[in-house]
């Protein structure tokens, strides 16, 4: 049994450091095992929004909202991405 489930996730504040912590949880049962193929991280975070001009950006809310509403388009266009850039 092999089912594909992409997830992605947005961090909507920005953080400083040097190290990211995350967690997985795997859930199984007796006759399948989970596995994790791959994760992929983009630090720093990469915007539709640096492509717009500078008005999009003036108003901090507007400018959150946006930016969050692009990265539904920015996931959806990934997959797309990184085939042509291979």
């Amino acid at each position: 049994m092999s089912r594909e489930r992409k997830r992605d996730a947005l961090f909507q504040t920005e953080r400083e450091g040097r190290y990211l912590w995350f967690r997985i949880t795997l859930v199984g049962t007796e006759k399948f095992s989970p596995e994790v193929s791959a994760v992929t991280i983009f630090f720093p975070k990469v915007s539709y929004l640096e492509y717009l001009p500078s008005v999009y950006s003036e108003n901090p809310a507007n400018r959150d909202f946006l930016d969050r509403f692009l990265a539904i388009f920015e996931s959806l266009f990934l997959k797309l991405i990184l085939q042509l850039t291979t």
